[in-house]
């Protein structure tokens, strides 16, 4: 490695090395932040029964428009086998508890996945029974309603995610904002794309003032105050019927407001499931959806503690931090990863997929954070990461507060890369109990 630091500073000129560089710091903030997970490989003494890794859940046909006498094998007639929240599901249970322990566990993520995943999805549709008749009314369809004059009727699951969205907006000032489908879809194709690296200049929004104007245009119909949030969205539960209906606010047009669940899903049918596992007493094992969302159902077996160890948003560093901890908590991280380094008015600039609401564009206040906590429920630690990613420190230990002062556990990490490319940990006082520092990171805990 150091070999390789030399030749580049005789080869490059400054300005390519500082792209580089990043360039690599950034790519290795994407390498790990994938291949995150438990590393039960290494630190258990007994193994673990993968329950819910293939799962699939079948679309479908694009618009349902297929003509059913068409036999061709056009794709816009097939249906789609998607990953349950575009990522990998996993539950983790120990292998020697009793198999009619481990096949119940089974029964519920395979019957549950699926349909919560169904519920969350904005791209797809889905029959909600066998006899395809009927849809399932999930968020894609709560979009649809923009511009009609009636609300749908949306499953409990749905209504709550949707519930604790708003309550979210409304505590972040707009922060967190699941309004912001059209704007992360804007960004999605355009970092998505393997030719965006070579047409910088002439596609990015900070040059393109075409691009920039539809930018400026979407983040336009963001709700970004209390009374925002209550009219971009009506809600309604009477005696447990839900409804929905996503409202014209501002004026906003089919394509210019959607809602995206993306930063609430995966944490909140890591509650669901875990709730009816706990319900039945299967509580030996770990949720691992998409590898940053982890939820541990309760003790091991054998007394250990659970160990993880935290990605390194940089490859000169394995781990930031190891964690250990006992009994049932949640563990979720947020990062700039699943991006690009481009060069934005030749400087060296990340392109990724958390978007800042307040601007529109990728937020640059820190490369990762994480939120670990025993009793504060996953699908606001999701939340949390994400909505913290897009707001500096002090505002983030405010929020901090506001849940400790709720009286709940919460404990969290911001990790950037310094100068002099190490790592810089900065955390709530709390997660001292909990952190196993590593030789060569900065730590510096907050009083």
């Amino acid at each position: 490695m150091n070999r390789w630091f030399v030749l580049a500073q005789k080869i490059l000129t400054p300005k390519e090395w500082m792209i580089g560089l990043v360039s690599i710091l950034i790519s290795g903030m994407i390498m790990s932040s994938v291949i995150w997970m438990p590393s039960s490989s290494i630190h258990e003494t007994f193994s673990y029964e993968y329950l819910g890794l293939g799962l699939r859940v079948e679309t479908i046909p694009i618009g349902d428009q297929c003509d059913s006498s068409d036999s061709s094998e056009t794709s816009e007639c097939k249906p789609k086998k998607i990953s349950p929240f575009y990522t990998i599901f996993r539950l983790l249970y120990e292998s020697l508890r009793p198999r009619v322990e481990i096949a119940r566990a089974r029964t519920i993520v395979e019957t549950m996945v699926p349909h919560l995943h169904q519920l969350a999805d904005r791209h797809y549709d889905y029959y909600a029974d066998e006899s395809k008749t009927t849809l399932v009314n999930n968020i894609k369809r709560v979009n649809e309603t923009l511009l009609t004059d009636e609300a749908i009727e949306i499953n409990v699951h749905l209504y709550e995610m949707l519930r604790i969205g708003v309550a979210m907006g409304k505590l972040t000032n707009g922060q967190f904002n699941m309004f912001i489908g059209e704007v992360s879809a804007f960004w999605n194709d355009l970092i998505d794309d393997p030719e965006y690296g070579e047409n910088v200049e002439s596609w990015d929004p900070f040059y393109n003032e075409v691009e920039r104007a539809k930018l400026d245009r979407y983040v336009s119909f963001l709700p970004m105050t209390e009374q925002d949030f209550d009219e971009v969205l009506t809600l309604t539960d009477n005696e447990g019927v839900y409804t929905a209906k996503l409202n014209s606010f501002k004026g906003a047009q089919m394509g210019d407001l959607s809602i995206s669940l993306g930063a609430i899903a995966k944490g909140y049918a890591n509650d669901v499931i875990a709730s009816m596992l706990k319900e039945e007493q299967l509580i030996y094992g770990h949720i691992n959806n998409g590898a940053s969302s982890i939820l541990a159902l309760g003790e091991k077996s054998n007394g250990e503690p659970y160990r993880w160890d935290v990605t390194s948003p940089s490859i000169l560093q394995d781990y930031a931090f190891s964690i250990d901890i006992q009994g049932a908590h949640g563990l979720s991280t947020s990062g700039s990863y699943n991006g690009r380094v481009v060069s934005i008015n030749e400087q060296p600039t990340l392109r990724h997929h958390i978007i800042d609401p307040s601007t529109g564009y990728p937020s640059d206040y820190v490369y990762e954070i994480n939120a670990l906590s025993s009793d504060l429920p996953s699908v606001y630690l999701d939340i949390l990461t994400t909505a913290l990613m897009t707001m500096p420190l002090e505002e983030g230990l405010a929020i901090h507060q506001h849940f400790i002062d709720l009286g709940f556990d919460l404990n969290l990490s911001w990790i950037d890369i310094l100068p002099d490319t190490r790592l810089s940990v900065t955390y709530t006082t709390d997660f001292h109990d909990y952190i196993i520092p590593i030789d060569g990171v900065v730590y510096q805990k907050l009083s």
